[in-house]
C-alpha cells in the first residue's frame, strides 16, 4: 500500500520548490490525503489502456484506491489546469489511495500511457431529501472549511427552469430556504482563484431537493 500525504506527492514531482504550495494545497485537500488498504471506498484497476471502471462515484470524505496488478509501471495524475493532485507513480503490484474532501468531477490520466483516462465524481449532499417551503435545507460542499484562494461555486435548478449561478462559498455547507414547492437541484465545483485563470474543477452530480 502507498502511503504518502499530498505534499510528499508534490514535492517528489515538481522538486522543493513548490513545498509553500504543496502546504497550502494539503490544507485544502485533505481530498488527497493518503489511505490506508482498508479505505477504499472504490476501487479502480489500473489495466492498459483503460482505467476500470473510467467513471467512479463517491461520497464527500470518501477515498479511491488505483490498483496496479497490470505488469507495467502506470501512474495517477490529476488534469491540468486544476491540477487536484500531482503524478504518482503506481508500479506493477502497489496501490495508491486517496480521499476526496470536496464535491466536484475530477478528471485524472496515466502521464505514461495518456490514452489511459477516467475520472471522480463526488456530488453535493442536501438534508434533509424533503420538506415545506420555509424550511432549512442544508447544502454540503466539503469536509472542512477551505483556505483563502479556493471557494465552491454553487449552482440551482429551480422547477421548470435550468442552471443557474447560486453562491459561492469558502464553508462546508449553506443553507436554502425555498419559497416555492417543486424540486430543486444543486450541483457544485471547486474553484482555484489564487491563478490568474481561475481553473476549477467540473460539476459535482446533482441532488434534489423536493418541497411540498
Amino acid at each position: 500500500m502507498v502511503r504518502r500525504s499530498l505534499h510528499d506527492v508534490l514535492n517528489a514531482s515538481r522538486g522543493p520548490r513548490l513545498a509553500a504550495v504543496a502546504a497550502l494545497i494539503v490544507a485544502l485537500l485533505a481530498a488527497v490525503a493518503p489511505g490506508t488498504a482498508d479505505a477504499g471506498d472504490a476501487t479502480i484497476h489500473m489495466v492498459y489502456p483503460h482505467f476500470v471502471p473510467a467513471i467512479t462515484t463517491i461520497a464527500i470524505g470518501q477515498s479511491v484506491d488505483w490498483v496496479n496488478n497490470n505488469g507495467i509501471t502506470h501512474t495517477s495524475t490529476g488534469d491540468d489546469p486544476l491540477d487536484f493532485w500531482a503524478r504518482h507513480d503506481v508500479p506493477t503490484g502497489t496501490d495508491f489511495d486517496l480521499a476526496f474532501a470536496y464535491a466536484g468531477s475530477f478528471s485524472f490520466h496515466c502521464s505514461i500511457h495518456t490514452i489511459m483516462t477516467g475520472t471522480i465524481r463526488v456530488p453535493v449532499q442536501v438534508s434533509p431529501s424533503s420538506g415545506a417551503t420555509g424550511d432549512a435545507f442544508t447544502i454540503t460542499v466539503r469536509s472542512f472549511v477551505a483556505p483563502a484562494g479556493f471557494d465552491t461555486i454553487i449552482q440551482i435548478k429551480r422547477p421548470g427552469g435550468s442552471w443557474k449561478p447560486w453562491r459561492k462559498i469558502n464553508g462546508q455547507s449553506t443553507v436554502f430556504h425555498p419559497q416555492q414547492t417543486g424540486t430543486f437541484h444543486f450541483r457544485s465545483k471547486v474553484e482555484r482563484i489564487t491563478l490568474g485563470d481561475s481553473p476549477t474543477s467540473g460539476f459535482s452530480p446533482s441532488r434534489a431537493i423536493h418541497v411540498h
